[in-house]
This record gives structure tokens, sequence and C-alpha cells, in this order.
């Protein structure tokens, strides 16, 4: 996954803690069948310097084939986050009106 220099985090104790602390993950995966990505709660483990992530998936999930044979996976956790609805956005110090599109733009007069 690419991850610009300025938004890399090599200070292990807090990336521990973001994923203690947002440990509701996306599961991404490949294979025979495509990319495959399944949103699953996790348990990070760390033991003499290892990291372990651990989850549940149903069996009627197909994914799971996919890392069984040893295949690569990545886990993306995220904070949380939420629908902004254009209905009230603000930008620039301007409220949008219903029905019009963002961003505002203060020179237009209008948004």
């Amino acid at each position: 996954m690419y991850v610009p220099k300025h938004n890399q985090m090599e200070d292990r104790p807090a990336l521990l803690a973001y994923m203690r602390a947002y440990s509701f993950a996306a599961l991404a995966t490949s294979g025979p069948g495509g990319m495959t990505a399944t949103h699953l709660p996790f348990v990070i483990e760390e033991e003499g310097g290892r990291i372990t992530l651990l989850a549940h998936m149903a069996k009627a999930n197909p994914q799971w084939r996919d890392f069984a044979a040893g295949g690569e996976a990545l886990v993306i956790f995220m904070q949380p986050h939420g629908y902004v609805s254009r209905r009230g956005s603000t930008t620039a110090g301007r409220t949008c009106p219903p029905g019009t599109t963002s961003p505002c733009t203060p020179t237009a007069g209008r948004c």
C-alpha cells in the first residue's frame, strides 16, 4: 500500500495503540476469484516483538480460502468517519444551501 513519507508512522507503540483503538478493520486478499475485502473486528497481540492480528471469519465467507493457502493479505485500520451531507455543509465560512454543490466559492458569491 502506498503511504507518502510525510504520512508514514514508525512509532511502534503508537501504531499498536491506533490498531487497538480502531480494531474494526478491513481484511483485503486476492485469490482465484479476484480481490475480496471483509470488515472484521480484530484483537491485536504483541509478544516477543511479534504482532499478531486475530479475527474470526464465518466459514460461509469464501475469503478465508485466499489466505488459508498462504496468500498475502492487507489489513486496513481506519478511524471512525461518517457521511458528510451536502445539506448544510460549510466551506470557506459559507453554508451551502440544500440542493447546491460544494465547495462554496466566495468569489462567485454563491455555491
